[in-house]
């Protein structure tokens, strides 16, 4: 069971079918980050530009959008590049070729951010970089079937995407707790990525729950070639409507 969350009435379209309710979407709630560190839309604005600013549970700056992905509620997971974000929640994963960047970072402990595949006979921490690595992108491949990580070196706890895989410690140990609130950012020029921001210590162990302990940003690297076959289709549409 998840914990720590509200709910928010939602509405999305399903491929063109009638807009459907989710049932009773969830969103984990964000507390206020203390003294001088930054807040999720300071770290957006840093990020990506511009000034932003709440509307509800997402964040926008008036041409940028980071629309807040369920914590609960819909029998989706999440999908990379982003397919129908809004009916998707942000336990397990489903992704191909990313490039993957930490781009905030306010926390005393030290973290390596990673991966579980799901889809292993063994699934096990993978990781991909260190949280003091900023702006430092790193490719990879991932599976149909997976769950984001986050290693505390500090603790030594490690944290998912899906709650149920994070207990509590001491008097908190048959609670879970979600560590991890994502946003899907989109913008000009076709700007479409995952933003993941992760609280680093479970209650029990001096948790803030501000969610800005360390800030991930997940981009899809497009198929080789990929490119150039879009630019081939916008030409041959270009011949065919001179011909026209």
């Amino acid at each position: 069971m998840k914990t720590r969350t509200f709910s928010v009435v939602a509405f999305a379209a399903v491929s063109g079918i009638a807009a459907v309710a989710q049932a009773d979407p969830q969103y984990t709630t964000i507390n206020p980050p203390p003294g001088s560190e930054l807040g999720h839309a300071a770290i957006l604005s840093n990020i990506y530009g511009g000034s932003w600013s709440a509307s509800g549970v997402n964040v926008t700056n008036g041409t940028h959008g980071a629309m807040r992905v369920m914590d609960a509620g819909s029998i989706w997971g999440m999908t990379i590049p982003a397919a129908a974000p809004e009916l998707a929640q942000d336990d397990v994963w489903s992704g191909g070729v990313v490039s993957v960047a930490v781009r905030a970072r306010y926390a005393g402990d030290s973290h390596v951010f990673g991966w579980i595949d799901d889809t292993a006979a063994v699934p096990a921490f993978a990781p991909i970089i260190s949280t003091g690595s900023l702006d430092t992108p790193v490719t990879l491949t991932l599976s149909s079937n997976f769950r984001w990580a986050l290693q505390n070196t500090s603790t030594g706890l490690l944290f998912t995407s899906a709650p149920w895989s994070n207990p509590g410690v001491g008097s908190r140990s048959g609670e879970t707790f979600d560590q991890l609130v994502t946003y899907h950012v989109t913008g000009p020029s076709g700007l479409s990525e995952i933003a993941l921001f992760w609280e680093d210590r479970i209650a029990g162990q001096s948790a803030d729950y501000d969610y800005n302990d360390a800030v991930v940003t997940i981009t899809a690297v497009p198929a080789p070639g990929a490119g150039a076959l879009a630019a081939l289709g916008v030409i041959g549409l270009v011949g065919t409507r001179r011909r026209a």
